[in-house]
């Protein structure tokens, strides 16, 4: 005899089930939220967890910013390293929808300077795509002099001759020696950042000095 499954209990299991996994993401976040906050407080750095500030400033100089939907910025801690003002934050957003969506995170620095020094430029790790969207036109500044960086790196901005100027053969050796960089830059703006979340608290310190590493060699 075949059993008789109620839909309607289906349905309950997988509401509570749901319902579990958003309570246990909640407390999660709130936790989170409160080691950075503690961090904040022991670094003397300023803690915004909605990220007001930093997202008025920059969600219209950079195109990381404009990416898929939803976007969530949140956790920003802004302070002085150097001599030069940052703030270090998390940002996603989403791709797809339904069961194929996916949530895109980013660990983020920005550093910035009164004096605007930068052209507007992005510079990051080149994939297999971005090798097909370039057969299509798609923008990409290369180096004859350096086939090694122009393979690894997809280097695009408005204005090529200046961004080509600012690229010169001691950013892209450093570039080069340090996998994975994602780097940009737009007037007094230097952002850079890696496609996961923020550190936990006891690995800031050390996700802030690389970070510190990108910003002495562009703003030397």
């Amino acid at each position: 005899m075949e059993a008789n499954i109620n839909p309607f209990a289906l349905w309950g299991v997988a509401l509570a089930l749901f319902l579990a996994i958003f309570s246990v993401s909640k407390v999660y976040e709130r936790r989170r939220r409160e080691a950075f906050a503690a961090y904040a407080v022991t670094h003397g750095c300023n803690f915004d967890a909605e990220c007001e500030s930093v997202r008025e400033r920059l969600a219209s100089v950079f195109p990381l910013f404009s990416l898929g939907h939803s976007p969530t910025w949140r956790y920003a801690m802004t302070g002085s390293r150097s001599g030069t003002p940052f703030t270090m934050f998390e940002f996603l957003y989403v791709t797809g929808g339904g069961r194929s969506s996916q949530t895109h995170y980013h660990a983020i620095v920005v550093w910035e300077r009164p004096e605007g020094v930068f052209p507007s430029f992005v510079a990051a790790p080149e994939t297999w795509w971005d090798r097909v969207k370039q057969r299509f036109g798609a923008q990409d500044f290369d180096f004859p002099e350096d086939p090694a960086f122009s393979a690894a790196y997809q280097l695009q901005g408005e204005d090529e001759a200046q961004v080509r100027a600012l690229f010169d053969s001691a950013k892209r050796s450093y570039l080069m020696g340090h996998p994975g960089v994602h780097v940009a830059g737009s007037e007094r703006y230097l952002l850079w950042w890696r496609p996961e979340r923020l550190p936990p608290p006891d690995e800031l310190d050390g996700f802030l000095a690389d970070g510190d590493g990108v910003r002495g060699v562009f703003l030397r």
